[in-house]
């Protein structure tokens, strides 16, 4: 910014009355006149000549007034004794000598109260470039303003900068939006996508899950991007302001879900995870008398009651696209079947499996045996010989938490295997 300067004129102070005033009344026998807001030291003039034009051309002394905005003040006066209202003109008086910027003030925002200084050299050009201490403000949008001083006190005008704070750390994007609709407010095809693990660079074009049955081709869409201070981008649009949309998503599948192997102890924490291709979040259904401890965006934390029961937990996973079928996690307590039979004597080798495993049973053996997988449905329905080992072979299922239901006449037991291709 190169230096100001005001323009220069001179104030000779020249009091010349209002227009349409320049010829006064017979009964007008003088005036006065003050500066600013010093009305207490006010300086008459007394009209020798009533009859005569008042021409006030005199020369108003400002020898004592500083430089910088001033305002003369003055009203008139009759032969009766009264007076007119004040009138008032705004000047502003310069020295001879050369006027320059030598100083400044700003402020952000709208704090106003305290504003900072802002020195300059005399004589060089105004560098707003200057490194100014952003103090404790909060990462985001902001305005800076501020104004100038010159050599004889005069102030500018404010004038004023948007400008986004931002921390020290670099921005993570943890999510983005996208629309095809080109509404000016509220597309009616905005969809939202969270970025995780986040990333300092998106590639939009390889990243975006569509959703929309009929989007198969090109499309004008429209990008926003979310860091990680909550700040959202502008619009932006790939290069050549259209993606060509081969593929749609869908929803994810139902997830599969693991936990304790083991029974459930009273009042103890257990974890459960769910894991499904294309999920972006999962809803999840404990049993009652469970308490939530923490969840992350794959798992939950919560602990048992004093009395476990036979029970179920429950998990929908969801993307932009829609939400799943429900999986189911069965429990029971420590060493007690749904049915109340101890479960010593059962075993699984090995476990976790790639498909194919042993099952001891005690006693006199199972008289069927039921495999569920982790959505509820059944993968495996026999009734076996009477053993105390079988072998069995989940092998074509898929990858994930199986649920054995070994049935002894009319008690049952649930056992877990881990299956992992």
């Amino acid at each position: 910014m190169k230096q100001m300067k005001h323009m220069r004129t001179t104030i000779i102070a020249l009091l010349l009355l209002a227009s349409g005033w320049a010829r006064a009344q017979q009964n007008v026998s003088g005036y006065e006149y003050w500066f600013d807001r010093a009305d207490a030291s006010r300086i008459p003039v007394t009209l020798t000549d009533q009859n005569m034009v008042i021409d006030v051309s005199e020369a108003i002394p400002t020898a004592a007034l500083p430089n910088g905005p001033h305002r003369i003040n003055y009203r008139l006066r009759d032969s009766e004794g009264r007076w007119s209202g004040v009138l008032t003109r705004y000047f502003t008086k310069h020295t001879g000598s050369s006027n320059q910027v030598e100083g400044g003030e700003y402020w952000f925002d709208r704090n106003d109260e305290v504003p900072q200084p802002l020195t300059f050299t005399p004589g060089t050009d105004v560098d707003l470039s200057q490194s100014i201490p952003m103090g404790d403000l909060e990462p985001g949008p902001h305005t800076i303003r501020y104004r100038l001083r010159d050599s004889d006190g005069a102030w500018s005008g404010v004038l004023s900068k948007p400008f986004t704070a931002w921390p020290e750390a670099p921005c993570q994007l943890v999510g983005f939006r996208y629309w095809t609709d080109p509404a000016q407010t509220d597309p009616a095809d905005m969809h939202y996508m969270p970025i995780d693990p986040s990333l300092q660079y998106l590639d939009v074009n390889t990243a975006i899950a569509f959703c929309l049955p009929t989007m198969t081709g090109p499309h004008a869409v429209y990008f926003q991007l979310l860091d990680n201070r909550g700040q959202w981008s502008g619009v932006i649009t790939p290069g050549s302001g259209n993606v060509n949309v081969n593929q749609l998503s869908t929803g994810p599948d139902a997830p599969a879900i693991s936990g304790p192997l083991d029974g459930i102890d009273p009042n103890t924490e257990y974890t459960f995870t769910a894991s499904s291709l294309g999920a972006t979040t999962f809803d999840w259904t404990l049993p009652n008398g469970w308490t939530i401890v923490s969840q992350t965006a794959t798992s939950i934390t919560a602990t048992s009651p004093s009395m476990p029961q036979s029970e179920t937990v429950f998990a929908t996973a969801s993307n932009d696209c829609g939400t799943s079928a429900q999986s189911s996690f069965p429990l029971s307590p420590t060493g007690v079947s749904e049915t109340g039979a101890a479960t010593s004597g059962y075993f699984i080798q090995p476990n976790p499996t790639s498909g194919l495993f042993m099952l001891s049973v005690p006693g006199i053996g199972a008289s069927r045996i039921q495999v569920y997988s982790a959505t509820g449905a059944v993968v495996l329905d026999q009734k076996p010989a009477q053993s105390d080992r079988l072998s069995l072979d989940l092998s074509n299922e898929a990858s994930g938490l199986y649920t054995i239901r070994v049935f002894q006449g009319n008690e049952h037991t649930d056992l877990r295997v881990m299956v992992q291709h």
